[in-house]
C-alpha cells in the first residue's frame, strides 16, 4: 500500500520537475508557481482518496472474514450435530 502511494507521489514529482525545467527555460515564474500549487493540492487529494479506499477495503475485508468465520462455525456446529445425531441413530 505504501509502495503505491510512493509511486503516485514520485510520478507527480517527475511531472512537477519536467514542468519546472520547461517553465524555468521559458522564464514564466508565476505559471510555475500556479502549477506547483495545483500539483500539491492534487497530490494531497489523491493521497486522501487513496487512504479512504484503503480504509474501506480493510473494512470490507474484516466484514468478509467475520462472515466466513460465522459460516465456518455454523458448518462445524452442523457437522458435529449430525455426526452425533447420526451416531445415536445407528446405536438404536
Amino acid at each position: 500500500m505504501l509502495a503505491r502511494r510512493q509511486e503516485i507521489v514520485a510520478s507527480l514529482q517527475r511531472i512537477d520537475g519536467a514542468l519546472k525545467r520547461r517553465q524555468t527555460q521559458a522564464g514564466d515564474q508565476r505559471l510555475l508557481e500556479e502549477l506547483t500549487e495545483f500539483r500539491k493540492a492534487t497530490t494531497e487529494r489523491i493521497l486522501e482518496l487513496d487512504a479512504m479506499v484503503m480504509a474501506l477495503a480493510r473494512e470490507r475485508q474484516a466484514t468478509i472474514r467475520t462472515k466466513l468465520s460465522r459460516v465456518s462455525n455454523s458448518k462445524s456446529a452442523v457437522s458435529a450435530y449430525t455426526d452425533h445425531a447420526g451416531g445415536r441413530r445407528h446405536a438404536r
